[in-house]
């Protein structure tokens, strides 16, 4: 039996705000043994088969979403990224419990729509 081999991508961010003050980083310290908060390729369960990403990001009560990738070059160097909540639950214990119950989304600060450049 032969083997297969996979292309896997995982990932972490870092955000610097408009004061240069770093919010987030995930980078500096990133390790291949650890759970990251992006994952894939993987294929979407619809008829497309498009790539996607999992995301899972951190302290946001289990919220999950998916990531559809789409390239925008036939030598893959760039891809949008487009945002998609997976349905969940939400319990009291949640500290976006509130704000969520109301309506509004889960703080998840990552752009609904994004292009990437490879470099």
């Amino acid at each position: 039996m032969e083997k297969e081999y996979k292309d896997m991508i995982l990932g972490e961010r870092k955000i610097v705000n408009t004061n240069s003050i770093i919010e987030v980083d995930k980078i500096t310290n990133f390790d291949n043994n650890q759970f990251h908060e992006f994952s894939g390729i993987h294929k979407k369960f619809d008829s497309s088969q498009s790539p996607q990403l999992y995301f899972a990001p951190d302290n946001m009560c289990g919220k999950t979403a998916n990531l559809d990738v789409t390239f925008l070059n036939a030598a893959k160097t760039q891809m949008s990224l487009h945002l998609i909540y997976n349905p969940s639950t939400i319990d009291d214990t949640c500290p976006y419990y509130n704000s969520v119950i109301q309506g509004n989304d889960f703080p998840i600060n990552f752009p609904k729509d994004i292009v990437l450049t490879k470099q």
